[in-house]
């Protein structure tokens, strides 16, 4: 009796258990199965005879926003974010803006990251974006006597400058950038202290023309216009001169921005082209120095060689250089030849809106009797 009574219970424990089991079996396959909703499953099946992603993805923005109650909301947005994320998408991109340039006669416009930025190098295309650039300046054992002790009439302590010079530019238009400079030079003086003057401050604009060479391929850009650099006689004291000469002569590639009482005149173009993961630039700039008792005419010519190694790390090489008719010595009633040359190589870190590169600056020829080494940091932000 005790048998027949206890099996029936004996029985309903096993039926309990193989449902239990079940259950816990049909619950992972049920979450591995695609969401199963008819209205999802018929949207599907339209959106998935849209040609183009950015069709589907707008396609399936609209479901969704039309149904956000959606059982399967969950399994929309993961469409919406793989569709985004694949190549076929960025593929589409790129032709779409190789559809624009090429309806806009080939065009390269502003704010294109293909190009590396730099520091001394022009960029060829007008970028909305600030720059800082912080150099040390050790200078070489005949600045004095070139430029005459007598007339500096102040020593510079340890032979060490530090310039910053804080650059702005704006694409006001598709192919036009307005440009200015800011130039500050700090140094200690012997018997004077610490000090800091303001240099040629510049204002200028330019343009841009561009195209591609093959395809979407094969960027190739130029640009030119003018710069008009205030004399610094406007903004630093007398007293201020022989530092602000001494970075004149010292950073001899930067010479029009601290040129005492020298407004500056400059006539620019620049090119670039990009060949896969290299680029090449060239950029000439001719300045006039309008102040003292006589003009100066110096030609500037920097050439660039970049190689993108990700699109984080780019290593380049400039050849900073210039000649022309300048001052021999500071106070000089007449002109003669002078001519500069710096190496530059450098390391480029580029992310989102962001830049930074270090750089060495190797005087050559009449620099190197001038500047010993020129150690060079750019910090950069787009906006």
């Amino acid at each position: 009796m005790d048998r027949a009574q206890s099996y029936p219970a004996h029985v309903s424990w096993m039926k309990t258990g193989c449902i239990c089991a079940l259950l816990l079996l049909a619950v992972p396959a049920r979450a591995g199965q695609a969401c199963d909703d008819a209205v999802f499953l018929q949207t599907e099946a339209r959106i998935a005879e849209l040609a183009s992603s950015a069709e589907q993805v707008r396609a399936w923005q609209n479901f969704l926003a039309n149904n956000p109650d959606q059982p399967c909301a969950a399994e929309v947005r993961a469409r919406i974010a793989a569709l985004a994320a694949s190549e076929q998408a960025e593929q589409e991109q790129q032709q779409r803006e190789a559809w624009t340039q090429e309806a806009r006669g080939g065009v390269v416009e502003p704010n294109r990251d293909e190009f590396p930025q730099h520091a001394i190098f022009p960029d060829a295309a007008p970028l909305d974006r600030i720059q800082l650039l912080s150099e040390v300046i050790w200078l070489g054992p005949d600045w004095k006597s070139d430029y005459g002790q007598e007339n500096l009439a102040l020593e510079v302590a340890n032979d060490t400058l530090w310039t910053l010079v804080l650059k702005g530019e704006m694409a006001v238009v598709s192919h036009l950038g307005l440009q200015v400079e800011l130039p500050v030079v700090f140094g200690r003086i012997e018997g004077e202290g610490f000090q800091t003057g303001l240099g040629n401050i510049g204002v200028g604009i330019r343009g841009l023309w561009g195209t591609r060479l093959s395809g979407d391929r094969y960027p190739w850009v130029i640009s030119g216009g003018v710069l008009v650099g205030t004399g610094t006689s406007l903004w630093s004291h007398h007293d201020h001169r022989a530092l602000l000469d001494a970075a004149a002569i010292g950073a001899a590639h930067l010479r029009h921005l601290y040129r005492f009482d020298s407004p500056d005149y400059v006539a620019h173009a620049e090119s670039q082209i990009g060949l896969g993961s290299q680029f090449f630039g060239l950029a000439l700039a001719y300045h006039v120095y309008a102040g003292g008792e006589h003009v100066e005419r110096i030609l500037r010519v920097d050439l660039a060689w970049d190689w993108r190694l990700s699109d984080l790390l780019t290593v380049g090489l400039e050849l900073n250089g210039g000649f022309g008719d300048g001052e021999p010595v500071v106070g000089a009633t007449e002109n003669t030849f002078l001519a500069f040359l710096f190496v530059s190589p450098g390391l480029r870190l580029s992310w989102s809106w962001a830049m930074a590169q270090i750089a060495v600056r190797v005087p050559l020829i009449d620099a190197w009797d001038w500047t010993r080494l020129i150690s060079s940091i750019e910090l950069g932000a787009r906006f």
